[in-house]
């Protein structure tokens, strides 16, 4: 018996022990599985009704209509967007030009007709080579050269030329 009284006590001792253990092993998460990172997607903007009502790819074949437009009619006077390589004279349709002081209109009509100048030979016509719709690229494609105030500007300058013909008309 009087081994029993021994082994009971250590017997008590080695339970403990092996509650302890376990208690710890469950606090550990070690059998549970593995935490994944879940991705938050990134909120994308709404897009504008522009957007959605006038395809992307409608915009960018006018963007591109007008560059090459510009290219093959424009730059040789005028020069590139940074205002280098015109020749003659001619104005630059940068952001440190003055083409956004003028309505689209006004813009329009030098193209087609042609415009004199001072100190130089002028706006030649390029009406026989171009059709409005072609201007119209043309000039979609330098007001990307503008800062956004300056179009802002130009888009009123436009809207109050437009309007002052109208009223004109209308007398």
């Amino acid at each position: 018996m009087k081994s029993f009284g021994i082994l009971l006590p250590r017997m008590g001792v080695c339970l403990s022990i092996t509650a302890v253990g376990v208690a710890l092993a469950a606090c550990s998460g070690a059998g549970s599985p593995a935490r994944t990172s879940t991705a938050i997607p990134a909120i994308q903007p709404t897009p504008t009704v522009e957007a959605l009502v006038e395809p992307q790819s409608s915009a960018n074949e006018v963007f591109t209509l007008g560059a090459e437009l510009y290219a093959a009619n424009c730059q040789v006077c005028h020069g590139d967007s940074n205002g280098i390589g015109g020749t003659g004279g001619a104005p630059p349709h940068n952001k440190g030009g003055h083409t956004w002081h003028h309505p689209d209109a006004q813009l329009r009509e030098w193209v087609l007709n042609g415009k004199l100048g001072f100190g130089s030979p002028g706006m030649p016509a390029l009406g026989d080579k171009l059709a409005e719709p072609e201007v119209d690229a043309i000039l979609t494609f330098i007001k990307t050269w503008w800062t956004a105030e300056q179009r802002s500007s130009q888009a009123d300058i436009s809207q109050r030329y437009h309007e002052a013909l109208e009223k004109q008309s209308g007398q």
